[in-house]
């Protein structure tokens, strides 16, 4: 009795583990099963003549307000990739979509290379549930046509999803009187070339897979067909190098606009003999002299225009410490125009002198009107900046890469003819400018000019006066000679005990002598730029600038047409 008592308890202990080892069981699959994720996806590929192709997708989903909150996101790309490198533009056209066999809501939008599918209604969400939804679109250019076959290759789902699968599967319908060749399917991450599927064919026209395991979100099967040849017509070199074809033939239109412009508007004049010249030409200020021969150093024009005020005795300037100097109004009135402009900025307001110092902004503002004025003077009469040509090439660039843009079938090497175009441009830009007739005459003097103050001591000099030597001092510090023109001077110089007015010295400053040793007027001459170039170059750093010039193996997963992505929204 004691013995039935005791298996009767063995029983009921054991029932009573297996019922809780069940509901364990049983709550781990409710878990699973409550989670959302894609449950089956699968598509239906009816391959018809002509590279035309009718797809089918049933995808049927478990929805609880997470990631799907109102419905359904696909996204169908609709470029798909050739051999040949080339991203073929394949039109996706939307036919039918319904939820749970009837009619559904539906948006689309183009974002990128994709279509993008919106079922369900932006102000609606839906309960949590199992939803079927059914997309059908036909994807023209799918299928690829080879010398001996031909071939569909197509990622079924896609790496963009960000759920879960719990089947994965596809059927291709290949299309009459061919025969299938090959059959193969690709598994896992982007590049991957797994083999867990089952593929099974009814021997005439339908094969189908099944992947073997269940997909997380980020894997993909890609499926590869061939197929006997004869049901689709062979691409065409046009169909694939047409965009690459007017991509060059635009780029090479626009070359030829700049080059023949170039030659026709952007040429200079033939320029005259040039010959060392050592006159100073009526109405051609040091500043313009030097702009002329190309200088756009702002600072340095603006000290060429000083001096020009000061050997002509409207203006004087003396030391007044190691770094500053004061440039005080002289008794004679400035002569040419750009002097007199110079002289009336610094001596406005009742101001008697600067100093190179203190009136940062007085010396500054001086350089700006300088630029300003030789701008005026030079540009139209002495060169042609062309800027309608200018600006004409530069809105036909954006106009060639606007163009360029909407082209979808275009190789890496289509981008040669456009970088080449942007490579012109840009050399245009630095080109198209040309001096006039009187520019080119104008130059070929003023090199002649330079020639002289840079040759001078190889040259039989007319005169090594002191007159001489501060009648050109401006235009050689404009041309950036200076110190080559004051120590070509230097011995003539004291031979005559020369003594300029324009400067007033004190023994505790600057003694008288040292004028006449070695070097002493280049190093005025020098200290008195460096200190007022340093003043403009202050100005103009804190300002705006003064002056502005598959089937066989050999596939993987993602190598295919088709593909996307999805999810909730």
């Amino acid at each position: 009795m004691k013995l039935k008592h005791y298996m009767f308890a063995f029983l009921v202990a054991m029932l009573c583990l297996c019922i809780e080892a069940k509901g364990q069981e049983t709550g781990d699959s409710t878990a699973v099963n409550t989670m959302e994720r894609i449950i089956r996806f699968h598509s239906d590929l009816v391959l018809n003549r002509d590279n035309k192709m009718e797809v089918t997708e049933h995808i049927r989903i478990y929805a609880k307000g997470e990631v799907f909150i109102h419905g359904l996101k696909r996204s169908i790309p609709h470029k798909r990739p050739l051999p040949s490198g080339v991203r073929l533009e394949v039109p996706i056209d939307i036919m039918d979509v319904k939820c749970n066999g009837e009619a559904a809501q539906y948006d689309t939008e183009t974002d990128g290379d994709n279509v993008v599918v919106y079922i369900g209604d932006a102000d609606t969400t839906i309960p949590e549930g199992e939803y079927d939804y059914t997309i059908t679109y036909s994807a023209d250019g799918q299928i690829g046509v080879y010398d001996k076959y031909d071939e569909i290759y197509w990622n079924v789902n896609g790496f963009e999803w960000a759920v879960p699968f719990d089947t994965l599967s596809a059927t291709v319908t290949i299309p009459d009187g061919t025969k299938i060749l090959g059959k193969e399917a690709y598994t896992g991450g982007l590049g991957d070339k797994g083999k867990e599927y089952t593929a099974t064919d009814d021997g005439r026209s339908k094969i189908s897979f099944c992947t073997t395991r269940a997909f997380n979100g980020g894997e993909n099967m890609t499926i590869a067909v061939s197929f006997s040849k004869g049901s689709q017509p062979e691409l065409t070199w046009w169909d694939i190098w047409r965009d690459d074809v007017m991509a060059f033939v635009v780029c090479i239109i626009y070359i030829l606009f700049c080059i023949i412009t170039w030659i026709k508007r952007g040429i200079d004049p033939k320029k005259p003999t040039v010959i060392p010249e050592y006159k100073v030409f009526k109405g051609i200020s040091p500043a313009l002299a030097g702009r002329i021969l190309g200088f756009l150093d702002g600072s340095r024009l603006t000290m060429a225009t000083i001096l020009s005020l000061l050997v002509h005795g409207a203006a004087t300037i003396s030391q007044k410490g190691k770094k500053e100097y004061i440039i005080a109004k002289g008794g004679n009135k400035p002569g040419k125009e750009l002097e007199e402009l110079a002289y009336n900025k610094l001596f406005a307001e009742g101001r008697n002198s600067v100093s190179t110092k203190e009136d940062e902004t007085v010396l500054g503002e001086l350089s700006t009107e300088i630029c300003k004025h030789i701008r005026k003077k030079y540009d139209g009469y002495y060169y042609e900046h062309n800027y309608l040509l200018l600006s004409s090439a530069i809105f036909l660039f954006l106009g060639l890469f606007f163009f360029i843009a909407t082209l979808d079938n275009m190789h890496d090497m289509s981008l040669i003819p456009f970088l080449a175009s942007f490579i012109v441009l840009i050399w245009y830009a630095c080109v198209i400018g040309r001096y006039t007739m009187s520019g080119i005459k104008m130059r070929a003097k003023m090199e002649g000019l330079k020639m002289y103050i840079k040759t001078a001591e190889e040259l039989r000099m007319r005169d090594l006066t002191p007159e001489h030597f501060e009648e050109l001092l401006p235009y050689a510090m404009a041309f950036d000679l200076e110190n080559k023109w004051c120590k070509k001077f230097e011995k003539a110089l004291a031979e005559c005990n020369y003594e300029p007015q324009w400067y007033t010295y004190t023994a505790a400053n600057y003694a008288y002598a040292s004028l006449l040793s070695d070097g002493g007027m280049k190093s005025l001459v020098n200290g008195i730029s460096g200190s007022t170039q340093h003043t403009i170059s202050s100005y103009a750093s804190s300002h705006s600038g003064s002056w502005s010039s598959a089937s066989g193996g050999g596939g993987f997963s993602g190598g295919g047409g088709g593909g996307g992505g999805g999810g909730g929204w």
